[in-house]
């Protein structure tokens, strides 16, 4: 089973970030979150354009998801609110991931669901006081049923890093969302570099 390492940006949009983004698709990475909520329609869209379509087609937005209707976009994510109520039609056939805060909100999940992220896993870098409040043990009971009764794939968040992606890996998550290990250093690339470089030694 392929372990998904996936990178979600700062919430504010840093100077050069664009092509920092850009350059870590150049090293691999196969999907962006690009998540600012306090971003303005036209700022996600100066951000989106800046990027070519290759790279545009690897990105999944939080947030004004009118631009999945007019750049090729891979899809949109919904917090778990969503979960209830039915997808407006325009955007049916576009990739699904939702956010979720208990195991018990999987069941919950709509079947086009392309994936869920379950946080927080570990005690969140990127958020001060924002706590574990997943049982592992619990999580890699549900996680590892030969038939689990839920659809898509479930990504761990919260407080990853090269120190614990292992064991998000052992636990039977299908890959691991990361933010603060990525950005709160000075050298995004090499941060995502070393996670990926700990994901490998594993199958070696």
């Amino acid at each position: 089973m392929d372990f998904h390492l996936i990178v979600i940006s700062p919430p504010a949009i840093q100077a050069g970030e664009s092509e920092t983004a850009a350059r870590l698709f150049g090293q691999g990475l196969e999907t962006f979150h690009l998540r600012k909520p306090e971003s303005s329609l036209a700022e996600m869209e100066m951000y989106l354009s800046s990027l070519s379509p290759e790279h545009q087609n690897k990105v999944v937005i939080h947030s004004h998801y009118e631009l999945a209707l007019r750049y090729p976009v891979r899809g949109i994510h919904l917090n778990e609110n969503w979960l209830g109520a039915k997808l407006p039609t325009r955007f049916r056939g576009k990739n699904t991931s939702y956010s979720i805060h208990s195991l018990a909100a999987l069941k919950k999940l709509k079947p086009n669901t392309d994936y869920a992220f379950l946080s927080p896993v570990f005690d969140s870098i990127s958020k001060p006081g924002y706590k574990s409040a997943i049982d592992l043990e619990e999580a890699s009971t549900v996680l590892k049923k030969k038939n689990r009764d839920f659809p898509g794939k479930v990504i761990a968040l919260g407080g990853i890093s090269e120190k614990n992606i292992l064991k998000v890996k052992e636990t039977g998550f299908d890959g691991a969302a990361v933010l603060g290990s990525i950005w709160s250093g000075k050298d995004p690339l090499k941060n995502f570099e070393l996670l990926r470089s700990k994901l490998l030694q594993s199958v070696t």
